[in-house]
């Protein structure tokens, strides 16, 4: 049966393969057909068979085959997380597809988890979906498939268990050679790794990469440099970039992503802008009054994921705030481009010696605590933190203290101290932004990472 699964893995890739080659040099029509395409089929398909959608076309007298390309997704209702985190289920489809979909879960970085789910043949997909990303890859090391790789990220990341799934269910030759480290290992162990495998492309949170080599240059630490840094999830600030690029020597380029729409963006190299994959999804900036934005105008990116049957949010805000440029890239590739992507903020955890804990660590502890709808941590002083929490009873507040509070102690250090108190809810702060890692001991903790 292994063997049987494997196969039918191996097909949905090269099928999708098939449909999606040459997809980044496309002519704009072509590209604008693939797209409206997916979009009647996934607005039709979520009147069928998603509870939310399924009402809100029948309520709003909405023939949903009056929605014949993305230019009519702008008639809909736009989505946040928190109206979807009320009730997640609504927005799972009830197909086979939804009834049989894996279930992920945000990593909390906006301080509220969510479970999202993905059917499994767009998992499988994703592995063909890649191939725009891995040239780019290949102009660097001049192979694809075959690199050695290091990831900074959490134990239990969405990236792994989609990596775990697609080895289990697929027969494809000549993988990367994946290495990981977890995101709470401190900068000396990474070095330490770093020398042992030698890796090609060292990947991961950017503001952890952008640490790391912060700590390489205050501490004159030399070690063996990749040949590529690939960065996502968060962002890095563009002087931690020309650091890298410059003072290292090192290409550094990033991928837009989240668990909601596994394939955004990534960047060819020519540019901090990002080339979007217009196939796979439908991203539209809108202003304050819920409008498009022409482009080159700032605002709230909102996407709509064109592969995912496990589960359909149309219109959803990601938090994130950007500007859509143009098609004219030096690299010849015709995907719009997105510029001035302005990332969450994010905080890391300044220790004792002038190391760090990433805010990554954080969430890997809090977002897996089961019944906490919203958290924020602040670090006080070098050893006092202060772990705000919305929960959805006192029951899962108990929990929490009994269960997350020592692996934040083991996080932090014994002589760590940790004060926990629920609230009804946490508000954002004076800029109008939530931050759920703060902390008060960094030199720079008001400048954007």
């Amino acid at each position: 049966m292994g063997i049987i699964r494997k196969a039918y893995g191996n097909a949905v890739v090269l099928k999708a393969a098939f449909q999606s080659r040459g997809v980044a040099y496309a002519t704009p029509e072509k590209l604008r057909r693939m797209r409206d395409r997916r979009v009647r089929w996934l607005v039709r398909y979520a009147a069928r068979t998603v509870p939310h959608y399924r009402e809100f076309f029948n309520e709003q007298g909405i023939d949903p085959r009056d929605i014949h390309g993305a230019g009519d997704l702008s008639d809909l209702p736009l989505l946040d997380k928190a109206m979807v985190a009320e009730d997640p289920a609504r927005f799972r489809s009830q197909s086979h597809h939804g009834r049989r979909a894996l279930q992920f879960r945000t990593s909390g970085s906006t301080g509220e988890p969510l479970d999202i789910y993905h059917d499994r043949r767009s998992v499988l997909e994703n592995i063909a979906y890649s191939a725009p990303e891995r040239a780019v890859t290949t102009v660097y090391l001049g192979h694809g498939f075959t690199h050695r790789t290091l990831r900074i990220n959490r134990g239990s990341s969405t990236l792994g268990e989609v990596q775990a799934f697609c080895a289990a269910n697929t027969l494809i030759p000549g993988r990367p050679q994946r290495h990981r480290v977890d995101v709470t290992a401190q900068p000396g162990e990474v070095i330490e790794r770093v020398r042992e495998l030698r890796p090609e492309i060292l990947g991961g949170y950017g503001a952890y990469l952008e640490l790391l080599f912060r700590y390489l240059q205050a501490n004159d630490i030399e070690m063996p440099l990749p040949r590529l840094i690939s960065y996502g999830a968060e962002g890095m600030t563009l002087s931690g970039r020309r650091l890298i690029t410059e003072k290292f020597g090192i290409p550094v380029v990033a991928n837009y992503s989240a668990v909601e729409c596994f394939k955004i963006g990534f960047q060819c190299g020519r540019g901090p802008h990002y080339h979007i994959h217009e196939d796979l999804c439908h991203l539209r900036i809108v202003g304050r009054d819920g409008r498009d934005q022409a482009p080159g105008g700032v605002g709230n990116v909102v996407v709509t994921n064109l592969v995912n049957r496990g589960m359909v949010l149309l219109n959803y805000r990601l938090g994130d705030v950007a500007a859509l440029g143009d098609r004219d890239c030096a690299c010849g590739r015709t995907l719009v481009c997105m510029t001035g992507l302005q990332g969450r903020k994010l905080d890391a955890i300044v220790m004792p010696g002038g190391s760090f804990i990433h805010a990554g660590a954080v969430w890997s502890v809090l977002a897996r605590s089961s019944g906490v709808v919203r958290y924020q941590l602040i670090q006080q002083a070098l050893d006092r933190f202060e772990v705000k929490l919305v929960t959805v009873d006192g029951e899962a507040y108990e929990r929490f203290k009994t269960e997350a509070v020592p692996e934040l102690q083991a996080l932090f250090g014994p002589s760590a101290q940790i004060s926990v108190t629920r609230h009804e809810q946490i508000l954002p702060g004076s800029s109008g932004k939530f931050r759920p890692i703060m902390s008060k001991c960094r030199r720079d903790a008001n400048d954007d990472l």
